[in-house]
This record gives structure tokens, sequence and C-alpha cells, in this order.
């Protein structure tokens, strides 16, 4: 007779529930050390017993604490993008298209996205901590965020009357977000600018490159 005591009956689905519990444990957990003692100082031995796992468990997950950071970028890029998506604006609408006020349609979105990132300040410290590190030249060229990119090119086109070649629109549209990324890291991390004064200029300075944009169309 046979006896196999360690064979694991559990079933598959359940299995597959406890995995996926066991990563967003991980990710939670990770951003818990993160917030608490920066990007660099956590170890991975920091993350599992945070999560309550063996500290091999954390390789069945992510090879690495660069991919575990990865994946929490998408996470926090995904969820900007719905909040903004899912304001009432009518930004996106191509009946907007050269719209002469465009300041209603811009400053709800720079308000959540300042909003946004504020809930978000420790995540965005933790990977500018990993940036700092160092990044590849692809990430310096096209950014962090596909996702924003994306928000960006078709507020491009639903309110500026330009028709913007392909490359001349992934310009402008990685301008924009330079331009968005940047006034987000003065207001969370300049003590001298408030979110109220970041978002008058992130709307000021939109507003700005879009009536630009639509000058340069009647000009041609």
């Amino acid at each position: 007779m046979s006896a196999n005591i360690n064979r694991d009956e559990t079933p598959p689905a359940s299995r597959k529930a406890r995995k996926a519990a066991t990563r967003l444990s991980l990710l939670a957990a990770a951003q818990r050390c993160f917030a608490d003692k920066g990007y660099v100082s956590t170890q991975i031995g920091d993350i599992a017993k945070a999560a309550g796992v063996a500290h091999g468990t954390f390789y069945v997950h992510f090879p690495n604490k660069e991919a575990l950071l990865e994946e929490l970028l998408e996470q926090f890029n995904q969820g900007l993008l719905d909040r903004l998506s899912a304001l009432d604006t009518g930004t996106l609408r191509p009946t907007n298209r050269g719209a002469r006020n465009l300041e209603p349609l811009v400053r709800p979105v720079a308000h959540a996205f300042l909003a946004y990132w504020s809930e978000g300040r420790d995540f965005v410290r933790a990977y500018a901590q990993k940036l700092a590190l160092g990044t590849d030249i692809e990430s310096l060229r096209d950014g962090i965020n596909p996702q924003m990119v994306g928000f960006l090119s078709q507020a491009l086109e639903g309110v500026t009357a330009l028709r913007l070649g392909a490359h001349h629109a992934e310009l402008a549209t990685q301008g924009l977000l330079a331009m968005w990324m940047r006034i987000g890291m003065q207001a969370l991390f300049n003590d001298r600018v408030s979110l109220a004064e970041a978002e008058d200029t992130l709307v000021m300075m939109t507003v700005g490159v879009f009536k630009a944009l639509n000058s340069a169309a009647t000009c041609r």
C-alpha cells in the first residue's frame, strides 16, 4: 500500500486563488516597505516578511524587486487613467475641436491628476528613487506612462483643430506628458509649491499648448 501523504489535494482553482492572493500580499507589503524605508533600502526579505511569506516565495511571483515595482507602476498608471477617463468634462469629444474656452475642459483633469498623485505620493517617491539609480534609453525617450500618453493623445485630438501627422502628434504628446510629470513632481516634493499653484500652472500651460497648436493650424 502506498501513502501519498505529501500530495497537495487542493483543487486547482483554490491553488490559483491562493497564489493570486499571495501575489497581492507581496505587492501591498512592498508598497508599505517602500513608504517606510524607501525603495533603495527595502530588501526582498523585508517584503517577504511584511507579507508573511517565506523569502523564497517572493521569487515564485517576481524575479526581482524591480519587476515588482514595474507591476506596481502598471497598476498606478491604470488607476490614473481610470480616474481621468471617468471625468465628465467632454475633454475627449471631437465636438470640442478648436474650442475657445479650454480651461473648463482642462482644469478637472489637472485637478484629478494632482489629487491622484498626492494620494500615491509614497509610490511616486519610490519610483523616482528607482529612476535615480538609472533607466534605459527607451524609458527616457518614451516615458514610463503609456496610459497617460494615450489619454493626452486623445485630448490633443479632441480639443485642437490641428491635424497632426503621426510623428508630430507623438512629439506634442510627449512634450505635454513631460510637462505634466515635472509639475506633478514639483507639487509633491517642493515645499514652496502648493497643489493649487501647481494646478493653476498646469492648466495655464496646457491651455497655452492647445491654443498654440490651433494657431499653428490656422496659419498654414
